[in-house]
């Protein structure tokens, strides 16, 4: 099955790369599509987004979807300074046809008298602010979570693995996200819990891949691993792109295997796929091939009278 382009590097540290992205700026539809593979000292190669120097985990190309490493943002209490230190995390996508999945993913909050904000479609100008810049003029809106416990006991005995407000709190995302800023809320006073939970958390990542746990309230197992799955969308060209619109310009319209089809993403582009009975890259010349029907299993029912006998087997 063609997967890349003629030439172009496939994997990278075993992570497939179909086009329309490629390793390498000659190998890719545009620039926004760019893996860079990074081959490190102990010899792991991982693949990397060219633009935005996102590690990626997995990209398939017939969901139109990725897998990229999302950083967890933490607010710890520091012993030595008798204050709690920050350090956030966000991401802007701009005008480059990705977004945030709304679908797989959520905002999710852990500590104990913990006020966290997703800050949604901001502009990054200033992402040292913290709290007063997520409430400020310079994002569309945000969104909060509120993860309440007053003591390691509440914790202990309400707390569970359903994350539902006892040390750890999870919402959903407004779908059109396309960038976000994590933000904690100085004004709420956590020095009563400092002494079982110096530090909280907040992250936005793929729901199917956290399951909490009180431990990560009690202890800093999510400093020292502070990263973990997120779900991401893409499509061809922009927001004003439709299928109608691409197809008049053959040169850069992207669905150019035969047996492919093109469906419009409302507000940002469109996809490509193989048509019934095909499978393959839609992206590639000769990309969707035929399903081997040989392979696939068929059950026929026979009626004797009132006895049905099924034959299941290769076509």
């Amino acid at each position: 099955m063609i997967i890349a382009l003629p030439g172009c590097q496939e994997r990278c540290g075993g992570i497939l790369i179909p086009y329309p992205f490629g390793i390498g700026r000659n190998f890719s539809l545009s620039e926004e599509f760019n893996v860079t593979c990074k081959t490190f000292n102990n010899g792991t190669s991982i693949p990397y987004s060219y633009l935005h120097e996102v590690e990626i985990l997995n990209i398939d190309h017939t969901l139109g979807q990725g897998r990229i490493i999302s950083h967890i943002s933490s607010r710890c209490y520091n012993t030595t300074t008798k204050q709690e230190d920050s350090l956030n995390w966000g991401m802007q996508f701009g005008d480059i046809p990705f977004w945030i999945n709304t679908e797989k993913n959520k905002f999710i909050v852990t500590g104990c008298n913990t006020l966290a904000y997703l800050c949604l479609n901001t502009d990054f100008s200033d992402i040292n602010k913290e709290w007063q810049y997520c409430n400020s003029s310079s994002i569309d809106y945000s969104v909060g979570c509120l993860s309440s416990c007053d003591s390691r006991e509440t914790l202990i005995e309400h707390g569970s693995s359903s994350c539902s407000g006892i040390g750890c709190c999870q919402t959903t995302i407004p779908k059109g996200t396309s960038s976000f800023l994590f933000s904690f809320d100085e004004r709420i006073n956590r020095s009563e819990v400092y002494n079982f939970n110096r530090c909280s958390f907040a992250m936005l990542v793929e729901e199917a891949k956290f399951n909490f746990s009180t431990a990560y309230v009690t202890n800093d197992e999510l400093l020292d691993n502070p990263t973990l799955p997120m779900v991401i969308n893409w499509a061809i060209g922009n927001g004003n792109t439709t299928c109608e619109h691409a197809q008049t310009d053959k040169s850069s319209y992207a669905c150019i295997s035969s047996n492919s089809n093109c469906t419009t993403i409302s507000g940002r582009g469109y996809r490509c796929s193989c048509s019934n009975g095909y499978e393959g890259n839609p992206y590639l010349d000769g990309g969707c091939q035929g399903l081997n029907l040989s392979s696939v299993n068929s059950c026929f029912v026979f009626f004797l009278y009132y006895l049905y006998i099924y034959i299941c087997g290769p076509l």
